[in-house]
């Protein structure tokens, strides 16, 4: 699993959580938030993760935890 940015393949971004289901997308983004206050999130990429399961929850227009719905 490659974590490019968007801009270089929005494709495999969509392809990413393809197999998962709503809950597993929220989960994995909730996850991946936690682990991006590690002192290497940026070298093992969790900061990207968790931007692709952000994208990912607006896709499919799932509630993010930790941000109120409007």
């Amino acid at each position: 699993m490659s974590l490019r940015s968007p801009s270089e393949n929005e494709p495999e971004w969509i392809e990413l959580f393809t197999g998962d289901s709503d809950v597993a997308v929220i989960y994995w983004l909730t996850a991946a938030r936690k682990l991006t206050c590690r002192n290497d999130a940026l070298q093992k990429g969790w900061s990207r993760f968790a931007y692709a399961a952000e994208i990912e929850c607006m896709r499919r227009g799932l509630p993010m935890p930790g941000i109120p719905e409007a």
